[in-house]
């Protein structure tokens, strides 16, 4: 059984009006990752990636964003960096084993090929170690992504030039490639669970980092955007990074969804808001709910397993 076989056996992916496919890049095998195309979607729709933390549940990012591509007519991707194949993933250029970068760009390609045209800047998310991915495939990507989105990351790429990579821009390797300025110019929403205060063992702790960042998620999301706004300011460049706590959430990928409006904010952030949207979004998050007392996900069905 091939291994993107084995992956749709074992995750539950979705089928409702449109279904999620998991696919996997020529130029990387080794990645698979669930694509969504919602129904009649128009052919210029904007593409719309969300990035998995250590946990790796890239079906749920698939699964609980779904509702949110449909009403904003988005095609969504989400990429599944396994353990084996890439273990740091989320330092994107620092890592010793896999180039998720390379990998990431493969998918992108791959995607415009199923879609046949080019997909221009993507939409860009991430979850914890998923926002640790996307800030920092931003700094060296900055040109492929429109906005930004990031959810509970455990720490952050400073920009200071005199802090070796990944904590600061340093470039300890000839291979870092950064652009601070036009990262600078994206729009970067940051959202950290009200909850998530805990000094967990998944969290990255060093004196060092804890002396810059914060000893919390929290605390190292506004002051990250704070001195995100500072380095915007020694270079002339109105920032547009911004910091919100989500109510009721803790670290839980799916309850910052469901209670504290993840899907929803990042959506409205790349998108801003619309019409009819947030009634449609409020009536899937009442199925969420019941699924939830169920014991089951809302719309679980088998998934359709594509390797291309």
């Amino acid at each position: 059984m091939s291994r993107v076989h084995y992956l749709g056996d074992v995750m539950k992916a979705v089928r409702v009006h449109g279904e999620i496919v998991l696919r996997q890049p020529a130029a990387a095998p080794e990645l698979a990752y669930f694509l969504y195309r919602p129904p009649h979607v128009r052919e210029s729709a904007p593409v719309v990636v969300s990035v998995h933390g250590i946990t790796r549940n890239a079906c749920e990012h698939a699964l609980y964003l779904r509702p949110w591509a449909d009403a904003y007519g988005a095609v969504l991707a989400a990429p599944l960096f396994d353990q084996h194949h890439y273990p740091a993933y989320q330092r994107v250029g620092a890592e010793r084993r896999g180039n998720a970068e390379a990998a990431f760009n493969a998918m992108l390609a791959d995607i415009e090929a199923e879609l046949g045209r080019p997909i221009g800047r993507i939409s860009l998310a991430g979850y914890s170690g998923g926002a640790q991915f996307a800030h920092r495939y931003a700094l060296r990507n900055p040109q492929r992504v429109a906005a930004l989105a990031l959810g509970a990351a455990g720490w952050y790429t400073w920009p200071d030039s005199e802090l070796d990579y990944p904590l600061g821009l340093g470039r300890s390797s000839p291979q870092l490639s950064i652009n601070l300025p036009e990262f600078l110019r994206l729009p970067i929403a940051v959202y950290v669970g009200e909850l998530d205060a805990l000094r967990d063992a998944k969290l990255k702790q060093t004196a060092r980092l804890d002396a810059l960042q914060g000893t919390t998620r929290l605390e190292r999301a506004r002051r990250w955007v704070d001195a995100l706004g500072e380095a915007g300011t020694g270079l002339g460049i109105d920032t547009r990074a911004t910091f919100e706590v989500l109510c009721n959430a803790d670290h839980s990928f799916l309850r910052c969804v469901r209670r504290g409006g993840f899907g929803r904010r990042a959506f409205e952030s790349f998108f801003g808001t619309r019409p009819g949207a947030r009634e449609r979004l409020d009536h899937d998050h009442v199925r969420f709910q019941l699924a939830d007392r169920l014991g089951a996900p809302a719309y679980a069905q088998a998934p359709r397993a594509v390797s291309r």
